[in-house]
Formats: structure tokens, C-alpha cells, sequence
């Protein structure tokens, strides 16, 4: 929710030295040419949707191969959940089949 992005968005900063730090922790903020293929899968109406989102984006923008798997309605880390929810299951079989197009080396 808001409220917990709100609490935990000063603790990244203090953890991370102050905000500059967090800035230099953070994907959204690094190159990322030259990044492998990457699944972002999360909920829409999770609180970081906006910087899922974004993350894909970037990557795109440097040429990376990058998809978002956006689910609506779930909670953050759902695809933990897959013993317990049908959507975390069809997600992490979602995720296996793409790790698998993308050849043996991937499924080693």
C-alpha cells in the first residue's frame, strides 16, 4: 500500500546512505546496455507497479530485451505464493516457459 512505501522509502535512504546512495542502488538509475533478457512480473496494483514499469522501459530504451508480466489485483511478491495461489502458479509457470524459449544455456 502507499503507507508502506511511505515508511520504507526513508529507510531505503538511510540504509543506503542518504538518497544519493539509494539513487546508486537502484536499476532505474544505472546503464543498462548490455543487460541479459529480463521478466519483470508484478501486480498492477502493487506500489511498486510505477517502478516495474519504468524498469522495463529503460532496459528497452538501451536495447535490452525486457518484458513486463503485469497481473491485476495481487499482492507484492505473489509468484511466492504459487502453492497457495492459483495466479502465483500460472505466473511461475508463465515464468519457467520464458526462461525455457530462451534455450538450454537457460535451463542448465
Amino acid at each position: 500500500t502507499e503507507r508502506v512505501y511511505e515508511f520504507i522509502q526513508p529507510q531505503l535512504a538511510a540504509v543506503c546512505g542518504g538518497e544519493e546512495g539509494k539513487r546508486k542502488t537502484s536499476p532505474l538509475f544505472q546503464d543498462m546496455q548490455g543487460l541479459c533478457p529480463l521478466l519483470v512480473s508484478f501486480s498492477s496494483h502493487e506500489v511498486c507497479a510505477d517502478d516495474c514499469r519504468a524498469l522495463v522501459a529503460k532496459a528497452q530504451q538501451a536495447g535490452c530485451e525486457a518484458e513486463a508480466s503485469e497481473r491485476p489485483f495481487l499482492c507484492h511478491a505473489f509468484q511466492a505464493f504459487a502453492a497457495f495461489m492459483p495466479e502465483g502458479a500460472e505466473e511461475e509457470l508463465r515464468i519457467c516457459e520464458w526462461i525455457k524459449r530462451r534455450g538450454p544455456a537457460w535451463g542448465a
